[in-house]
Parts: structure tokens; C-alpha cells; sequence
């Protein structure tokens, strides 16, 4: 029965709750199975590889013809691909600059796909020598209906194209210098749901729209996670919340904006600082300042963006062991890969990882109590670079005694060029995160809180599953889920035999790597790929997260598959 399941990337809702309200994002993917009027379903719809250059890969489709009537007849060919501002991926007509149409040799072309039946199509993916970067494009699937005015002679001429369902291509080209992930932050946008009817129609007049320009820069798409600040005249944290939703991803070249909706503070002056994670340790930055009025209206000024910085430094972090009662001595070496000078201000502040594994950093976020950064000296706090010089920092760690555990912190290095004067651009925010272990007394202990069972289009579900590290040291996590089918109670094989209802194993999947730290007291989410071909009926998941220790942690859920979408 398993061989009916197959995986492919994951839908993600363009919608989620947050404070009550709904949050927008704009940059993702709807990557269901697809589905058409002749009940067409095509798996997977995103193929995402990741290929050395020179080597080759090949792919294969599965083509369900779902009617149990008409057979389907298919023509396959290869298209370029774009990404527009919403975040849709396109079909081109053109050649795009990151194509890899040219890689494709399609093994099929045209097949027939009899009633209930379901057909494997393959591509072949070949990888330039020179590649570099990324690299998009789309193999589409063309339903063909018969014309019977058409001549007989030639059979491809007595079907007409009806429809069209593409598998979008997102290929990294790794092991070669050259990938560049680099990310924009432009200009910032409130609309308070009050001045949009459609908006205050779903989120009543009290809420405000959040929307953030962004362009990637780079040579190969990335995946963003955005978070915002909003504080007063009065410098008072007003909101510290997630930014954007969806899949995050954006292909290179593509210029898009991460959108939230959230509540309407009280009339007065802000300012909004977005941070944008891409893949790096350090995020795009853009800052405004807006005003609410008594009205709920909003008037923005002017948004200041962080320029990004051709800046080294070496290492990029700080992961070590030192004993309770020992110091540690060590340099950090910073590169201006500039053509210009440039000021650098360090500061010190405190590193936290979302829900998702993006890592966040926070001056002014109160410490769990787990911070090392009063144990921390650096010298110099203040420095200009000219142009391919270095500057050696050093930095010193005293862990007093008594300390057992994890301990964690961020040096903060804001590089600014010195010939910019203007107004409205930001320090480049160059993280160098710091992961302390102290021994002795260093406790793992952690727990699976919860099972969540996202039910897809086609027969799919997604497996969601929480962990939160209980113990005081920070530790990194892989795991699987088992899943099982109750079969009720009958007749065995039309033997008078009554056999009892049990749960019979289905499959073994492994969650997607997580290789980001779970810091104590925090919490991760590890998702499984979309499982497609569960038919209705009763299931079991039993989850093992494994996080160092010999013992995993477990928790098992029963959940039932509707006809239609919806868990219980």
C-alpha cells in the first residue's frame, strides 16, 4: 500500500494567524497537485535539485488520469519560467536570464493515458561545467482534446490543445565559488484596513497593512523570513512580530514585497525597522517612521535602507567549549572588499532562532537569562577600513564560576561607507553569532509538544511537528515520523475468517533537515514533505525526534482523512 504514496515540496498557505489577525504573504508558492477538468494529477509540481556542474540527474512525473471515462491524451514540453511581485511562478514565451530549459532533455512527448490509469514521464537534467548560481524553467504538461473536423492523417492534428500544467524547475548549482545570495530591502508601506474597503472587510477597521519592497540581487533564489519593529517616540517596543508568510522563496532578479497584517497602534509617531533573513547571518534592513491619526489614517515618511557591503570576516562564528572559571582569547578579522572606506560600530546583542530555524538577533530584547555577552570584552569598538585593508578585533570570554550550560550572544559589527552622507542609508548589519558550551553539568533533555496534520489538495497531507529543548544546552535535531492505516474489522479474502480491526504500517519518512540550534527553552518546527495518495480514513503518526541523546523524544497522534479537506 505505500508504493501509492509519493512526496513532492510543500503547499504552503499564503495565510496564517498572528495576534488575531490574518497574515499575508505574498511571496509564495501554490504548489498543489494539479487538477483540471479532465482530473489530471500531476506529481510532483516543483522538482527543487541540487547538482554539481557536469553531473546529471533524472526526473520522473507521475501522470494520473483520475476520470473514469475519458482517456487523456498529453503532449510534454520544456518553457522558461519568471517569478511576478506576488510571488506566482510564470510561464515565459522568452528566454529568461536564469533559465535552464537548455539542461532538460525531455524523455517523452506526447503519451496516452487510458481511464484510472496513471503514466511515469522522465526527464533527463544534464548541469552546464560553467554553471553557477541558479537555475529555473518548467517542463508543461498539455491536455490535448480530439477535433474530429481535423485531417486523420496525421494524428496530432486531430487534438487541440485545451490546457496547460506546468513542474516548475529550481535548481542550485553547488561545489563551485561563484553563488551569490544577496538580498534588497526597499521602501516601506502602511495602509491601516480602515482606508481599503476590502481589507477592513476582513479585518475590521483596526488593523494595518505592512508591506516591504524586496529584490534579489543575486545569482540564485533564496528563502526569506522577515520579522518588524515598531516603537514609539518614546524609543517604547511597541511590536516585535513576524513579517511575511507563505514559502518565502524569491528567484534572482525577481523583485517582489513580504506583507503583514497587524494591529493598529494608538495615534501618535513610529518607527518600523524590517528585517529580512535570506540565508546569511545578516539580514536586509529597511527603517521608516510613520504617523497614525485620530482618523486611522497614516502618513510615511521617508524609508532608509541598509546598502549592502562587500565586508569579510573571519571566522563568521563562535562555537566553543571553555570550562566554568576559564577565559578565552580570540580574534575576529574584518576585510573592506570595497573601493571606498568604511566606518565600522560594534555593538553586542542577543541571538534567538525562529519557530522555522531563521536566526534573529536583538539589542534590546530582554535576555533569557542564558546571555554571555557581560562576560565579553572587545577591542576596538570603533574603527575605519580603507579599501582592501583588514582590522584584527580581539575579543575576550571570562565564564565565571558556577555557570553550566549553553550560553549565547552576538557580536554586531554596523559598517556604513565613510564618503556617504546621505540621510536615508542604513549601516549594513554584519552578525557574528556566538555559541558557548559550559561544562560540567550540561543537561539534554527535550520533548515533542505537538503533532500537526496539514491535510492538501489530492489526497496529500503535511506532518508538522513541534519540539521544544527542555534541558539547559543547545542542540541540533533530526528525526522521522512512522505512519499507519487502521484496517477495520472483516472478512479475510472471502474466507469466513473475521479478522480485528489494528493499525497496519504504511511508511517510515524522515523530517527535512533542521541544522540550525535549538537554543534552551526554545521551540522548532519540523515539517515532513507533502505524502500524496492517502485515500479516507483513520491514521496514526508516531514521531521520533532525535536531538543527542540515545533515547528520542515520541508522541503519537490519530488523526482522521476527510473526503474532503479537513483533519480531525
Amino acid at each position: 500500500m505505500w508504493k501509492q504514496f509519493k512526496t513532492c515540496r510543500p503547499r504552503l498557505s499564503s495565510a496564517s494567524s498572528i495576534g488575531g489577525l490574518a497574515l499575508l504573504g505574498l511571496v509564495s508558492i501554490w504548489a498543489e497537485p494539479s487538477r483540471a477538468q479532465f482530473d489530471l494529477l500531476l506529481s510532483p509540481q516543483i522538482v527543487s535539485l541540487e547538482l554539481t556542474p557536469g553531473s546529471r540527474s533524472l526526473v520522473t512525473f507521475e501522470l494520473t488520469n483520475q476520470s473514469k471515462e475519458k482517456s487523456l491524451r498529453i503532449r510534454m514540453s520544456t518553457r522558461d519560467m519568471y517569478q511576478s511581485a506576488r510571488g506566482d511562478y510564470k510561464l515565459s514565451d522568452t528566454t529568461m536570464p536564469y533559465s535552464c530549459v537548455g539542461w532538460i532533455t525531455l524523455l517523452d512527448s506526447l503519451v496516452d493515458i487510458p481511464p484510472g490509469e496513471m503514466h511515469q514521464a522522465a526527464a533527463r537534467v544534464e548541469v552546464p561545467y560553467r554553471a553557477i548560481g541558479g537555475a529555473y524553467g518548467a517542463v508543461v504538461f498539455e491536455v490535448l482534446q480530439e477535433d474530429r473536423k481535423a485531417s486523420p492523417d496525421v494524428m496530432e492534428a486531430m487534438f487541440e490543445y485545451q490546457f496547460q500544467v506546468p513542474s516548475w524547475f529550481e535548481i542550485v548549482v553547488k561545489g563551485r565559488p561563484g553563488t551569490q545570495r544577496r538580498m534588497l530591502t526597499g521602501d516601506i508601506e502602511i495602509t491601516p484596513t480602515a482606508q481599503d474597503s476590502a481589507l477592513e472587510k476582513q479585518f475590521g477597521n483596526r488593523g494595518m497593512l505592512v508591506s516591504v519592497d524586496v529584490e534579489n540581487t543575486g545569482n540564485v533564489h533564496v528563502i526569506t523570513a522577515g520579522r518588524m519593529v515598531i516603537r514609539d517616540e518614546n524609543h517604547r517596543l511597541i511590536q516585535d512580530t513576524r513579517l511575511g508568510g507563505g514559502r518565502g522563496l524569491i528567484l534572482p532578479g525577481t523583485k517582489a514585497s513580504i506583507q503583514t497584517i497587524t494591529g493598529l497602534p494608538a495615534p501618535g509617531t513610529y518607527t518600523i525597522k524590517a528585517f529580512v533573513q535570506y540565508g546569511g547571518r545578516s539580514p536586509a534592513v529597511s527603517q521608516s517612521t510613520f504617523e497614525i491619526t485620530k482618523q486611522h489614517s497614516s502618513h510615511v515618511g521617508a524609508t532608509g535602507a541598509a546598502r549592502s557591503l562587500f565586508v569579510e570576516y573571519r571566522p563568521e562564528v563562535y562555537d566553543k567549549s571553555i570550562p566554568a572559571g576559564g577565559t578565552r582569547i580570540f580574534g575576529i578579522n574584518v576585510m573592506n572588499r570595497e573601493d571606498k572606506p568604511i566606518n565600522v560600530d560594534v555593538s553586542m546583542g542577543q541571538v534567538f532562532f525562529g519557530m522555522r530555524g531563521q536566526m534573529w538577533v536583538s539589542e534590546e530584547n530582554p535576555d533569557s537569562g542564558r546571555s554571555c555577552i557581560p562576560w565579553l570584552k572587545i577591542d576596538p569598538l570603533h574603527f575605519t577600513l580603507d579599501p582592501s585593508r583588514a582590522q584584527n578585533m580581539r575579543a575576550s570570554l571570562t565564564i565565571p564560576a558556577g555557570a553550566k550550560g549553553g550560553y549565547y550572544g552576538c557580536i554586531i559589527l554596523n559598517a556604513k561607507s565613510a564618503q556617504d552622507s546621505g540621510a536615508t542609508t542604513l549601516p549594513s548589519q554584519l552578525n557574528f553569532p556566538i555559541f558557548l558550551t559550559v561544562p560540567p553539568g550540561l543537561e539534554k533533555s527535550g520533548e515533542v509538544t505537538k503533532i500537526n496534520v496539514d491535510q492538501q489538495p489530492a489526497s496529500s497531507i503535511v506532518l508538522n511537528t513541534e519540539f521544544r529543548n527542555t534541558g539547559n544546552i543547545h542542540v541540533r535535531l533530526s528525526g522521522n515520523a512512522e505512519i499507519q492505516f487502521w484496517r477495520a474489522p472483516g472478512k479475510l479474502d472471502s474466507v469466513e475468517v473475521v479478522t480485528e480491526g489494528r493499525f497496519e504500517n504504511l511508511a517510515k519518512i524522515k523530517f527535512e533537515t533542521d541544522t540550525a540550534y535549538v537554543l534552551p527553552g526554545q521551540a522548532r518546527i519540523l515539517s515532513s514533505q507533502v505524502l500524496a495518495g492517502f485515500v479516507p480514513g483513520r491514521y496514526r503518526a508516531m514521531v521520533e525526534v532525535f536531538y543527542g541523546e540515545k533515547k528520542p523524544a515520541t508522541l503519537e497522534r490519530e488523526f482522521v482523512i476527510k473526503e474532503q479537506l479537513g483533519i480531525e
